[in-house]
């Protein structure tokens, strides 16, 4: 059954498409403007996608957080380069992170948000020949499970919020084995994803790889940073690990490479790192990014504040300083690059700076082209 809030979004986008239609048809001009939606056919059935428009699929047995249906949005491009977008948007792992998390896809949180994103902003307007995306399919994955599309718990509890099914890595399974066959002729394939998405896309590198073995899987990292046990404090990768059961999902993939299954973030970073070395991957970061800095707060002295997004943040300067670090750590490997935007903010890919924001002499915009186009782009700012 179709949601009623994305029946709101096609409609409002369908507003968009006859905007875009008046200025110029040219389907150029109209690509990604409209979202149409369907439920997934049967098994064995192509995943359908148009070339001028995005199509959301309904998978069954895929679940939201709550219960509720869960699914991706498609669109066809004239090359045979895929990128998969994994959606951010927070965690859910203590009563207050809970709450500004969405739950299901018709939380405004996702139903507007991905509205505005996939039919026009940033790095997801199409229409741009500028973007080095403009000719690549794509299959935009929303999130609503809270769990850095990691967790494979559909029996999680939080206290104050109640029963959760923290099933992110369950449903990316689930996808993968449509997608990889539906684009089984990509030449180059994708993945990324900003904030949460970042985390998710670092996160999954290695089963993404795996469902696309003929082809060398680049990862690019929108602000989800895998840091040390400075700014990431044991207790809350630890709280994670039990809440999201990681034993199952990464801490399995990563197996000797992450001894201490308490302290296990940069590690995994690192396996990421060394095991996609032969290709171009990266992360991109604001030195001082308040959001992510805010959430790592969470383990604060010792996490005697519990586990709660709310706290005082990471430091500015520390931060900074694990960024840099990390820089350091990945220097040994020439493929993978870093891009650090001088700052407060948060997320690079999905804010309209993407065509404008430099790091020193450095266009965001030509960093990340050389990367999608398979070339190292370095190291860009401080």
């Amino acid at each position: 059954m179709i949601q009623s809030a994305r029946c709101v979004l096609c409609t409002l986008a369908v507003v968009r498409l006859l905007s875009a239609c008046a200025a110029d048809p040219t389907s150029d001009e109209t690509r990604g403007a409209e979202i149409a939606f369907e439920v997934l056919p049967p098994q064995g059935v192509q995943l359908p996608a148009l070339e001028d428009r995005w199509t959301y699929i309904e998978f069954p047995g895929a679940q939201c957080r709550d219960g509720s249906p869960a699914g991706l949005y498609t669109i066809r491009g004239k090359s045979k380069k895929l990128a998969l977008i994994l959606e951010g948007g927070g965690m859910c792992e203590s009563e207050a992170s809970c709450l500004v998390n969405a739950d299901s896809l018709q939380h405004p949180l996702v139903a507007l948000g991905d509205l505005f994103r996939l039919t026009g902003t940033a790095w997801f307007d199409l229409r741009r020949a500028d973007n080095p995306l403009h000719d690549w399919s794509i299959v935009y994955i929303p999130y609503c499970t809270g769990d850095q599309m990691i967790g494979a718990n559909p029996d999680g509890y939080v206290p104050n919020v109640g029963p959760q099914r923290f099933v992110g890595h369950t449903n990316l399974q689930q996808f993968l084995e449509r997608i990889a066959p539906a684009f089984a002729d990509a030449t180059d394939v994708l993945l990324t994803g900003s904030s949460a998405g970042g985390f998710a896309a670092m996160y999954n590198a290695p089963f993404v790889q795996r469902a696309f073995p003929g082809v060398k899987v680049k990862v690019l990292d929108d602000s989800g940073p895998l840091l040390s046990q400075v700014s990431v404090a044991p207790c809350y990768q630890d709280h994670q690990r039990a809440l999201w059961n990681l034993e199952q999902t990464v801490l399995a993939e990563c197996g000797a490479a992450c001894p201490n299954h308490s302290d296990f973030a940069l590690d995994y970073a690192m396996f990421v790192v060394r095991s996609f070395a032969d290709r171009p991957s990266g992360l991109l970061s604001w030195t001082q990014d308040q959001v992510i800095s805010g959430y790592l707060g969470a383990g604060m002295d010792r996490c005697t504040y519990g586990i709660d997004f709310l706290n005082p943040g990471v430091s500015a300067s520390t931060f900074a300083a694990e960024l840099s670090s990390f820089r350091d750590r990945v220097r040994g490997f020439p493929e993978f690059s870093t891009f650090y935007a001088e700052g407060l903010g948060h997320t690079l890919l999905v804010t309209d700076d993407f065509y404008t924001l430099r790091a020193g002499n450095v266009r965001l915009l030509d960093w990340v082209a050389k990367l999608v186009g398979g070339e190292s782009p370095g190291h860009a700012g401080p």
